[in-house]
Formats: structure tokens, sequence, C-alpha cells
């Protein structure tokens, strides 16, 4: 299955455990080299996969504060793995 950006958002907030899977398959490359970009020196690779891990919980609980209009999903993705990996 593939989703259109809107319609991943929106199966997101409905809580559609598949569009989660989707978002993970999708996703979890570029947050992950994102991630490890940031904390590969001081931190460990199970540090790292954690970093990730929470980045896909924070975006499906906070996927109401997501707007369409000002950002594009991924690049949302990779503002929370930021602010995730550097706190």
């Amino acid at each position: 299955m593939k989703y259109s950006q809107a319609e991943l958002v929106r199966r997101i907030k409905i809580k559609d455990p598949i569009a989660y899977e989707y978002m993970l398959s999708k996703y979890t490359k570029i947050i992950y080299c994102l991630a490890y970009n940031i904390l590969s020196g001081s931190h460990s690779k199970e540090d790292i996969e954690e970093c990730v891990a929470d980045v896909f919980l924070d975006a499906w609980i906070k996927i109401a504060e997501f707007d369409e209009e000002r950002a594009n999903f991924r690049t949302w993705l990779l503002i929370l793995t930021k602010y995730k990996a550097l706190t």
C-alpha cells in the first residue's frame, strides 16, 4: 500500500496502525541518518535507535500539530528528529 502525504497524515490522525507501519517503512532510513549524524559522536547505536523510535512515537502523538499548509510531512519529521536528538 502506498499513501500520498495527505492520506498518510489523515490516516495517522485517525490512529490507523497500517499508516503507522507505512510511516515507519517510508521514513525510518532518513530519520535514522539524521539522528546518526547528530548523535554518533557521543551516543551508542542503541541510543540512536531509541531516538528514532521516539520520533515516530512523537509524530503519532503530536500529529494534530502538523500543518499541511505550512510544512511537508517529511520535513516535519526531520524537525522532530533534530529536536529529539538535541535534547
